[in-house]
């Protein structure tokens, strides 16, 4: 079952929060539950196999690596002072130079 770490505050499909750093998963043992159908966008970081298949197959662009992830997302500077974990290394495999 896939999990991620979010990298930017998020909506789940069923309307939840999620905070930066947060786990999200479709086996229910993350922090805020996901439908197993949940495509993952580049403000979640990978925790298994199955998230890192899901977030390569994903129809999205892949960011830059010369864009700060933060940037990606446009974040108000409420949330900068929020702590970051580092990227995983599958997430960072993903970017593309």
């Amino acid at each position: 079952m896939a999990r991620y770490r979010c990298l930017a505050p998020i909506y789940t499909p069923g309307g939840a929060y999620v905070e930066i750093g947060q786990i999200i998963a479709d086996d229910g043992t993350g922090d805020v539950p996901i439908p197993t159908s949940y495509t993952p966008s580049p403000a979640c970081d990978p925790l298994d196999a199955d998230g890192i298949a899901k977030l390569t197959v994903a129809p999205h662009q892949q960011p830059s690596p010369s864009t700060d992830v933060l940037q990606l997302w446009g974040l108000r500077t409420q949330f900068t002072t929020l702590p970051l974990p580092a990227l995983s290394t599958a997430w960072k495999t993903l970017v593309i130079p």
